[in-house]
């Protein structure tokens, strides 16, 4: 649930030098609560078709120990025949600190029952059924031997289980149960010194699924990383690194990467960055026997390398970046089939191209300002090149979001009433273009606020990737309540 996250951190471009093999496009890390206040929040909000949410969570800090709990139950009825859905969510994390070691665990469990029109091989299925349930831990430990340097060890571990039926009310007819397992060890070190800022790291991970499709498989991970950071003169970043990774039955692979950047002015940076990544073949992709799909075992992994040059601009209340980017992806992954009545599989192609280009400007008002609050324009232009033969179908290649534009403000209406509206003007490759409106408004009232939103305010009818059609518009009422 978004009120137990404190922010939310998302890396752009190829992350795997840091954060692994998989990290092919960008990463996004989501960073929790645990704050150091004694409070209580509760959250109770509802909606069209049924929808309902109710959340609560608590702020316990004893001392130099903080603890942070969090239920969460939301469910909807259909907005078409089976989509309906349930959810549960427990969170757990405590935070211990004394002198100079700190210690932080986590723990939770989530579950999702959810009718599934559509959501998998095509929309002419309309029965299909899934329940998932997840359970996580971790535990870290970080040691600050002083201000230029630190040592952090992480362990965790992750159990999902995943039951997919055919027909909701037929399970017997076909049906998927799947446990997957992931257990890791990750160890960590930043150091600081004159010649600039080191990040070490090594890790090792299992992953295991039993499954009465797939089989029952591992695989054994283990990377380690180097990154270095330096400002030369004060004008100059030069941030270079590299990632060594070797998984199972594949051949052990380095991945390098460097950032660089210059400071133009006080507001202005401008930068380049090249890094390259990979993917390996999931274990759906390699094994899975169903009646529309059919893995296929000799896949070799996913190979890119990316490229971005920019610029970056702050001044007071304004902001602005913009900036290109282009892959080349070697070995790329497609589903794809040559007649109707053939089933779908994956196959590796020579080459897939992507380039774009996005451009954003913001503005965020003073305290001082008495109505406008915040405004921020953006724009994303995608292009994707994929050298599939003209005579098969293909179920991703024509499907990505080749244009968007947003438009968002925030603004005071009277009083404690604020409101914010986004406009969202949407293309994907090969559909006519669209426009969603979502509106927020709401009223802060000592320790209460009030809230109605709506999504797809105007109705449109659309489809995301794949061939489930999304909901019209969504109206929702709610309240949340702070003590602290």
């Amino acid at each position: 649930n978004w009120s137990n996250v404190e922010r939310v951190e998302v890396l752009k471009g190829p992350g795997a030098r840091i954060y692994g093999p998989n990290a092919y496009s960008g990463a996004i890390n989501i960073v929790t609560k645990a704050g150091k206040e004694k409070s209580v929040f509760v959250g109770l909000m509802g909606g069209s078709y049924s929808l309902y949410e109710a959340t609560a969570t608590v702020q316990i800090p004893i001392k130099n120990f903080r603890q942070f709990i969090s239920v969460t139950a939301s469910g909807a009825d259909t907005f078409k025949h089976n989509t309906d859905f349930n959810m549960q969510n427990v969170l757990y994390q405590g935070n211990w600190q004394h002198k100079k070691n700190t210690i932080d665990v986590m723990a939770g469990f989530n579950q999702r029952k959810f009718g599934a029109n559509g959501f998998y091989s095509s929309s002419a299925f309309t029965d299909q059924y899934e329940e998932t349930d997840a359970l996580f831990t971790s535990l870290r430990y970080t040691h600050k031997f002083n201000s230029k340097a630190n040592i952090r060890a992480t362990s965790y571990y992750r159990r999902h289980n995943d039951h997919y039926v055919f027909l909701r009310d037929n399970p017997a007819v076909y049906e998927n149960f799947h446990t997957t397992q992931i257990a890791a060890i990750e160890l960590n070190s930043t150091i600081k010194s004159k010649f600039g800022i080191f990040n070490l790291g090594l890790d090792t991970r299992q992953e295991q699924i039993k499954s009465n499709n797939l089989g029952e498989r591992s695989r054994n991970i283990v990377s380690a990383f180097v990154d270095y950071k330096t400002i030369l003169k004060n004008k100059f970043i030069i941030n270079p690194g590299f990632n060594f990774t070797s998984i199972g039955e594949y051949e052990p692979v380095i991945y390098p990467g460097i950032d660089l950047g210059y400071l133009l002015n006080q507001n202005t940076t401008i930068y380049a960055n090249s890094a390259s990544s990979f993917r390996v073949p999931t274990y759906t992709d390699l094994y899975y026997v169903g009646r529309e799909n059919i893995g296929n075992e000799d896949l070799t992994p996913e190979r890119a390398l990316t490229h971005e040059i920019g610029f970056k601009y702050q001044k007071g209340a304004f902001r602005n970046n913009a900036a290109a980017f282009w892959r080349n992806a070697n070995n790329a992954i497609e589903w794809v089939r040559a007649h109707d009545t053939d089933k779908w599989q994956p196959r590796n192609f020579l080459t897939l191209n992507t380039y774009g280009a996005e451009f954003s400007a913001e503005w965020n008002a003073p305290k001082a300002s008495s109505f406008l609050n915040s405004a921020r324009l953006s724009y994303t232009y995608l292009q994707t090149d994929f050298a599939v033969n003209e005579s098969l179908q293909s179920v991703y290649q024509l499907q990505n979001l080749r244009h968007q534009a947003i438009l968002s403000i925030n603004h005071d209406v009277f009083g404690p009433i604020k409101h914010q509206l986004a406009v969202r003007l949407m293309e994907r490759h090969g559909l006519d273009p669209y426009v969603l409106v979502d509106t927020r408004l709401q009223a802060q009232l000592k320790n209460f606020t009030v809230y109605t939103e709506a999504t797809n305010l105007t109705n449109v009818v659309f489809t995301e990737a794949g061939f489930a059609r999304m909901p019209g518009r969504w109206l929702r009422l709610g309240v949340r309540f702070v003590w602290k």
